[in-house]
């Protein structure tokens, strides 16, 4: 596969399983740097702006998964509905990867008790623009670390924000905390080490977590990846593993879709002309579901 197909396509593939996972994702919310490497500014923008897109609809959110996790209970294959599905929300991640974020210049904050502002806009899924204004104050240790508090101005609504960056060697890891209330707040993490990078997103009401979601995706030295994303809301879960394999000289999506109900491995073949991409479902012989 081509590198720079390849690269369309992982970040398809993450937002994608953004797309799963939250629902109300903003184009933003996802990794925006070149190489595997995602940096702690870049990870303070997409993590917020997720987490407030959480906060905003969690109720939905809960209710997708359970939909999701309940829904393949037709055996260990899937539906033309549930085909069409997967493919309709690679088809939306990858116009979601087309949208533009601008970020403006970080200057002085004019707002009592913090230091720096900026503002991102993004196109919502409504298409119009979406201002998120911040106000913070950022320190830095000697060894790496970094510690930023401020404030996120969305719709009307504040949002507190705590971002904890730690460095050990080559490992990194970063923790933001977005808070409307006492009663409401996600908790985003994220690890990265060389080519391994793990994310999470929580919901909080209180301190009672009702939702989780994670992935994690890695680079092998072929320069090939592999996305693991997991879903979780009570006793409900679902997870999904997406795989770029070569079968027979063909490159190939391979999806793994596993639940407490399901097992089932669909390929998905890729085509590009004049840079629009095409997903579908092919079937493979050997026993493969597809």
């Amino acid at each position: 596969m081509k590198n720079n197909l390849l690269k369309k396509l992982t970040a398809i593939i993450l937002s994608l399983v953004l797309v799963i996972g939250i629902g109300v994702m903003v184009s933003a919310c996802k990794p925006k740097d070149d190489g595997n490497d995602i940096s702690f500014e870049s990870a303070t923008d997409y993590s917020v702006m997720g987490g407030i897109g959480l906060l905003n609809d969690g109720g939905a959110t809960t209710q997708s998964v359970k939909t999701y996790a309940t829904s393949y209970s037709g055996g260990n294959t899937l539906s033309e509905v549930q085909k069409n599905g997967i493919l309709k929300n690679l088809a939306f991640a990858q116009n979601m990867v087309n949208q533009d974020v601008v970020k403006s210049p970080v200057t002085e904050s004019d707002r009592e008790g913090y230091s720096l502002t900026y503002t991102i806009t993004a196109d919502g899924l409504s298409g119009s623009g979406q201002v998120y204004v911040f106000h913070y104050n950022e320190n830095t240790t000697l060894d790496g670390d970094v510690l930023l508090e401020g404030v996120v101005i969305f719709n009307g609504a504040e949002y507190q924000i705590i971002g904890e960056k730690e460095v050990d060697g080559n490992e990194q890891e970063f923790t933001f905390t977005i808070k409307l209330n006492e009663l409401a707040k996600v908790v985003v993490e994220h690890e990265t080490e060389l080519n391994d990078n793990e994310f999470s997103y929580a919901i909080y009401a209180g301190s009672v977590k009702i939702y989780e979601s994670s992935f994690e995706y890695e680079v092998n030295d072929l320069g090939n990846v592999k996305v693991n994303f997991e879903l979780e809301v009570g006793e409900f879960e679902i997870e999904y593993d997406f795989e770029f394999v070569n079968v027979e000289g063909e490159d190939l999506i391979k999806v793994d879709i596993n639940g407490s109900i399901l097992n089932v491995t669909v390929y998905i073949r890729v085509t590009e002309v004049e840079g629009e991409l095409n997903f579908e479902f092919v079937s493979l012989d050997g026993g493969l579901v597809a």
